[in-house]
């Protein structure tokens, strides 16, 4: 018996132990699939919580076919809350797409469908257009809409997606009446105004006196920027002479006045005081635009230049009178001092101007000191300075001359004048005296230089030049 059960034992146990990992395997899949079915419920139940969610969500999701009025297969059932009708109204038939779409915009929806169709998309966003709810309101739609073709290529549905965007719409409008009232407000402004970004320079907003000055009255390019308009230039504004009015206030964020030169859309030139305020951001911390407005002081700048002219030019001869150049030598020694370069400074007399005068007449004697200007203009260079010291004596300033070429120079004219002749009175000799700008030099010093060489050409029997 005991060799029997010897001999089966083995059997037993090995039986015994593919039973047990039989029922281990059996348990490890029972537990699997309870977790994979516990997986699966919850992947259920967010699909259900999403597909719930986006069928009741902000937007509408309908089905439609590609057919006349475009009828509808299925539709989300929160078209009753958003629009007021009842699902079941689009699916059995009572109501096609095209009876809520505004007749206003049918043919558009119809042509942006025909067009993707042309263009096979899968997808488009469609242009704005409106809606009719129960309550015979209008609504703006914004619609996302999908194609759906058959096997041969051919649309046959789309799904679209409609959200309202109607308090959006809305606001828009809004804002462009705003606009439009701003705009009809600052059109009433006499002076040129406008609104600039400071960020980029483009204009924001003109008003029409604007227009009529730079553009003949035409409208602007959007995104043109302040520059090209009034300086009829490609970059902004800089340096002394025309200083940016935004670089001003944004480091200052305080008002601006400048003085500019801009041109016209005839290209003419005008003289502008601009002046400009600053807009600040929602917490008054940053500028972000400025408004300008613009006065033409153009017969302003040209009267005053007209009195600077006479208030510095000598009124027979009209070159600069000794006020004028008394300013001019005073800058000629600064510049001087500054460069280490010098000048030379002439002094001339006409010879017994007096006997032209009482021989022939005080007319005959401004014709002969107008003639001599003439000649003397034609003789010096463009860089030098001539003015009238007073009565019949002149002044010459010579910038960067030496010693040899302040000689051949005053030599020169010395021979012009010696060589012409004045109508009546004959010939008209002068005497020079000159001198260089020493290193010590003052104005009171230079002109006692010059003025002592002239006394020495003139004691030494005029009509010649001395220099010191």
């Amino acid at each position: 018996m005991w060799q029997k059960l010897s001999q089966i034992l083995p059997i037993l146990l090995f039986s015994l132990s593919f039973l047990v990992i039989i029922l281990g395997i059996a348990l490890w899949n029972r537990l699997k699939r309870s977790a994979n079915e516990l997986q699966i419920q919850s992947l259920n139940q967010q699909i259900s919580y999403e597909h719930d969610l986006f069928l009741n969500g902000p937007g509408i999701i309908a089905k439609l076919r590609n057919e006349l009025g475009w009828p509808v297969e299925f539709i989300s059932s929160n078209v009753q809350d958003l629009l007021g009708y009842e699902a079941s109204r689009f699916t059995n038939g009572e109501l096609t797409f095209s009876n809520i779409i505004d007749p206003e915009y049918l043919s558009q929806y119809s042509r942006e469908t025909n067009q993707a169709d042309v263009d096979r998309v899968e997808s488009f966003k469609r242009s704005l257009y409106k809606i009719i709810d129960q309550q015979n309101r209008t609504k703006w739609i914004q619609d996302n809409t999908h194609i759906i073709r058959d096997k041969m290529g051919r649309l046959t549905h789309f799904f679209v997606h409609i959200n309202d965007v109607t308090p959006l719409k809305e606001a828009e409008e809004q804002l462009t009446r705003s606009h439009e009232y701003i705009q009809k407000v600052v059109d009433t402004i006499a002076d040129p105004t406008m609104v600039i970004d400071t960020n980029n320079h483009q204009l924001k907003l003109v008003n029409q006196s604007a227009l009529e000055l730079y553009t003949n009255g035409k409208q602007l390019k959007e995104g043109i920027r302040c520059f090209r308009l009034s300086h009829k230039r490609n970059t902004p504004c800089k340096g002394d002479h025309d200083p940016c009015p935004i670089n001003q206030i944004l480091k200052s964020k305080k008002n601006v006045s400048v003085i500019h030169k801009h041109y016209k859309d005839d290209g003419e030139v005008i003289h502008v005081d601009v002046r400009a305020t600053p807009i600040f951001d929602d917490k008054g911390e940053q500028v972000v635009q400025i408004i300008e407005s613009h006065r033409d002081i153009t017969q302003t700048v040209i009267m005053e230049k007209q009195l600077q002219h006479i208030a510095e030019t000598d009124r027979l001869t009209q070159i600069f009178n000794r006020m004028k150049f008394d300013e001019e030598l005073k800058n000629q020694i600064a510049w001087a001092s500054l460069t280490n370069n010098h000048f030379g400074l002439i002094m001339l007399d006409l010879d017994h101007f007096k006997q032209v005068n009482d021989n022939y007449g005080h007319d005959v004697g401004d014709q002969v000191l107008k003639r001599t200007v003439e000649l003397l203009h034609k003789r010096i260079r463009k860089s030098d300075i001539l003015a009238r010291w007073g009565g019949e004596e002149f002044m010459i300033i010579a910038p960067l001359i030496n010693h040899e070429e302040l000689t051949f120079f005053v030599e020169s004219l010395r021979s012009a004048m010696e060589n012409i002749s004045h109508e009546g009175v004959g010939v008209v000799t002068a005497s020079f005296g000159t001198s260089i700008l020493n290193p010590t030099d003052n104005i009171q010093s230079l002109i006692k230089r010059v003025d002592t060489a002239l006394y020495q050409s003139k004691k030494r029997g005029r009509n010649r030049y001395t220099i010191l």
